[in-house]
């Protein structure tokens, strides 16, 4: 499936969570993965574990 992490498309396994995605964004940018919070597009805190959907959209570093 498709989500988009900082903006960037990112392909994942269907059930995959939050830190997947996140993962997954690293590996394939080569951007080393910062331990820090993860948001939604609204700028919320979410947990690593929150289940993906296709489309969805999450960020490493609070969006604007």
């Amino acid at each position: 499936m498709t989500v988009y992490v900082n903006d960037i498309e990112t392909k994942i396994f269907q059930g995959a969570t939050a830190q997947d995605a996140a993962r997954r964004f690293s590996t394939d940018t080569g951007t080393p993965l910062s331990p820090g919070q993860l948001y939604d597009s609204w700028g919320n805190i979410i947990a690593p574990d929150s289940p993906m959907t296709e489309g969805r959209r999450i960020y490493t570093v609070r969006p604007r």
